[in-house]
C-alpha cells in the first residue's frame, strides 16, 4: 500500500507494478485538488540551478534528471519533456552565486556565460548583464499527474479516497491501515508518499518524521508561447514558460503552515520581483494564481529508506519532488527488492 498519491506515490507504485507484476497496489490519498503539491509546481527541472554546491541531494538530483528521458518513455507517459536549458542572472555587482553555479554544473554538463549580443540573441526579454545557461528542462505537473494516474489505472493501481487514520500491527509488521471512512486495507507492504502530511502517518507508525510544509504561492500570467525562450532561475525568483499556458511566477517560502489562502498582493509582490530580471512581465494580464504546501525535513533533503520491517518513507522532497520523482521510484523499488 502507497499512502500519498502525489508523484512522488505514483512513481513508487508504477517501478513496484512492473517489478513485481504480481502484486496487488493501492494507492490510498484524497481527492485531487488545486493545492496538492504535485499539482501546484512549476514543473522545473532544475539540478544545475538550484544547487551551488556539490551534496548527496545534488547528486540524486543530477541523476534523476538523466533518468527522466527513460523513465518518461519507460512508462509511455505522454506529457512533453521541455528541453529548453536555465538561465541563472548574474547578481548585480557580484557573481558570486551564479559562479557557484558555473563551477559544479561544469563538472556534469555544459555550462555557458552569455552577455551582451550573445545574451540578447538567446533571450531578448532578459535584463541583466550576464546570465548562465546550464541544462533544464521543464513538464507541466498537472498533466504529469494526470498521466501517471492514468498509467496507474492500467497497470492495475487501484486508488482508495480518504487518508489512513490508524494502522494495525502485528508485532513489528504493519499488516493494515485503517481509511476516514472505515475501510480496513491489509498490506504486505507500506510506503509513506504523504509529502507535507507525512508527520502525521508517521505519528501513528511510531516514527519521528518532522516534515513541515512550506507554503508557495505561485502566479502566472498570459503570454504568447517563445515569449521566455528558457527558464529563469533567479536567487530570489523563478519563471518558468509553460506551452499554451503563458509564464508562471513563483514563489513565496512561507514554513509550517497549511493555509491555502491565496493574496493579490503576494502576486503583485512576486510580479516585481519577476520585473527586475524580465520588465515586460509587468504589462501582461494575470491569468491564475495558487499555492501548494512542500514538504520539508530539518536537512531539505528527502528521506528514502525503510523505517520498520515493512515500512518504507518516500517523503521531505521540499522543493524538487518534480524533478525526485523518477529516481525516488526506482530507489523505493530497489529497497524492496533487497528484502524480497
Amino acid at each position: 500500500m502507497v499512502a500519498g498519491g502525489g508523484v512522488i506515490g505514483l512513481s513508487c507504485a508504477l517501478h513496484i507494478a512492473e517489478e513485481f507484476p504480481n502484486w496487488r497496489i493501492i494507492i490510498s490519498d484524497t481527492a485531487t485538488r488545486p493545492a496538492v503539491t504535485s499539482r501546484a509546481a512549476a514543473g522545473m527541472l532544475a539540478a544545475y540551478a538550484e544547487f551551488d554546491g556539490d551534496s548527496k541531494l545534488f547528486q540524486l538530483s543530477r541523476q534523476s534528471l538523466e533518468y527522466y528521458p527513460d523513465f518518461m518513455a519507460r512508462f509511455h507517459l505522454g506529457t512533453k519533456l521541455y528541453d529548453c536549458g536555465i538561465l541563472i542572472p548574474a547578481l548585480e555587482g557580484s557573481d558570486e552565486g551564479a559562479d557557484e553555479n558555473a563551477n559544479l554544473a561544469s563538472k556534469h554538463a555544459e555550462a555557458t556565460w552569455l552577455e551582451g549580443e550573445a545574451l540578447r540573441r538567446a533571450e531578448p526579454q532578459l535584463s541583466c548583464r550576464r546570465a548562465l545557461r546550464v541544462p533544464g528542462s521543464i513538464v507541466n505537473a498537472r498533466l504529469l499527474h494526470d498521466d501517471l494516474v492514468k498509467r496507474a489505472c492500467e497497470y492495475g493501481i487501484t486508488f482508495h479516497s480518504g487518508r489512513v487514520s490508524s494502522l494495525e500491527r502485528n508485532n513489528e509488521r504493519i499488516v493494515a491501515a485503517t481509511l476516514e471512512d472505515g475501510e480496513r486495507i491489509a498490506c504486505d507492504h507500506m510506503i509513506i508518499a504523504s509529502g507535507s502530511w507525512s508527520q502525521s502517518l508517521g505519528n501513528l507508525a511510531g516514527i519521528d518524521l518532522p516534515v513541515i510544509p512550506v507554503k508557495g504561492q505561485v502566479v502566472s500570467v498570459s503570454a504568447p508561447d517563445g515569449f521566455l525562450r528558457h527558464m529563469i532561475h533567479a536567487h530570489d525568483v523563478y519563471l518558468a514558460p509553460r506551452a499554451g499556458e503563458g509564464v508562471i511566477v513563483g514563489a513565496t517560502m512561507e514554513e509550517d503552515t497549511f493555509d491555502e489562502a491565496v493574496l493579490s498582493d503576494v502576486n503583485q509582490q512576486l510580479l516585481a520581483l519577476a520585473s527586475k530580471y524580465v520588465p515586460a512581465i509587468c504589462n501582461l494580464p494575470i491569468r491564475d494564481s495558487w499555492c501548494g504546501f512542500r514538504p520539508k525535513l530539518p536537512d531539505g533533503a528527502p528521506l528514502i529508506a525503510w523505517q520498520g520491517s515493512n515500512l518504507l518513507v518516500a517523503t521531505g522532497h521540499y522543493r524538487n519532488g518534480i524533478l525526485l520523482a523518477p529516481i525516488t521510484g526506482k530507489m523505493v523499488t530497489a529497497l524492496i527488492r533487497e528484502r524480497s
